[in-house]
């Protein structure tokens, strides 16, 4: 049985799959298991401290990981070892 997941651990998994590369929110949502409203909050709250940094062209939106976010994902790996 999988335990809840905490705040730290679902931005983890969120800033992992997007430091992959380019992927579709949808994808996100299926990856991190969220719902759209709460992709559209914790996106807002990761900008706003720096690891992210959200895209808009058009009627698709983006991330893309900052140097801050790529810092949070190592030491939180350390951190979980």
């Amino acid at each position: 049985m999988r335990r809840n997941r905490n705040e730290i651990q679902i931005m983890y998994e969120f800033l992992s799959c997007i430091n992959d590369g380019e992927v579709q929110v949808s994808n996100i949502i299926r990856k991190v298991n969220i719902t759209y409203q709460r992709l559209g909050d914790l996106s807002k709250y990761l900008e706003q401290r720096g690891l992210i940094k959200i895209n808009q062209n058009g009627d698709k939106t983006s991330f893309e990981i900052q140097q801050k976010g790529r810092e949070f994902l190592e030491e939180y790996k350390s951190f979980k070892k």
